[in-house]
């Protein structure tokens, strides 16, 4: 009975050496590539070998993020064990060491070798990529539209109840009987104001006439 193995996925992670990194990563206009992120390591070493299988998948989530309209970032292996000479003008004297490049220029490294290496890793790489973390929703956008209160008219006891009177109607018809007692008002205060002159000249001949 023949045994069938699953081949691992193609990795995200390219392998850099002494004869390729440069051309990558450090070669002036070679700008195709924004940012470079290079992991250094001794494939025999314990703390490597544990981070080996995290960073090829933070290197395929990263990428399929990053990378849908142009090569923002790639990500690399080094091997210090056969590459020393360039770990050591990279300054790499601390195992497992990520290194950001960006324009020919170290941006920031990360220095692992703790049980919690895993998630530091992700959460360095998200603060080197902010716009790759998965964005708030935002908050429900809100009118400045202000509801204006409704006015009422209140219509007098007076004005005919008549089933569906059109609005038009009822208030024609409050103007009219409003302007009626208006005019009703005014010819009742001529009237008093005549019968008070009135009263007032009887008062003036009863005085005349008792002077006589």
């Amino acid at each position: 009975m023949t045994k069938s193995y699953l081949a691992d996925p193609p990795s995200e992670a390219i392998e850099l050496n002494r004869f390729t990194f440069n051309q990558n990563v450090f070669t002036a206009g070679n700008n195709h590539v924004q940012h470079w992120i290079v992991r250094f390591c001794h494939d025999w070493y314990s703390p490597c070998e544990k981070i080996s299988k995290p960073f090829e998948q933070l290197a395929g989530e990263f990428t399929n993020k990053l990378n849908t309209r142009s090569t923002v970032v790639r990500f690399a292996n080094v091997d210090c064990s056969t590459n020393k000479p360039l770990c050591n003008g990279q300054a790499v004297d601390h195992f497992p060491k990520v290194i950001h490049y960006s324009k020919q220029q170290k941006v920031a490294e990360w220095h692992g070798g703790s049980e919690e290496d895993q998630r530091k890793l992700a959460r360095w790489l998200t603060n080197q990529f902010p716009s790759s973390a998965e964005s708030e929703p935002e908050p429900p956008v809100t009118s400045s539209y202000r509801q204006q209160p409704k006015v009422s008219m209140t219509i007098p006891d007076w004005v005919p109840s008549v089933p569906d009177l059109p609005h038009q109607e009822a208030k024609e018809l409050v103007t009219k009987h409003t302007g009626a007692l208006a005019k009703a008002s005014i010819t009742l205060g001529l009237a008093a104001s005549i019968v008070s002159i009135g009263c007032a000249i009887q008062k003036e001949f009863s005085s005349i006439l008792r002077g006589v």
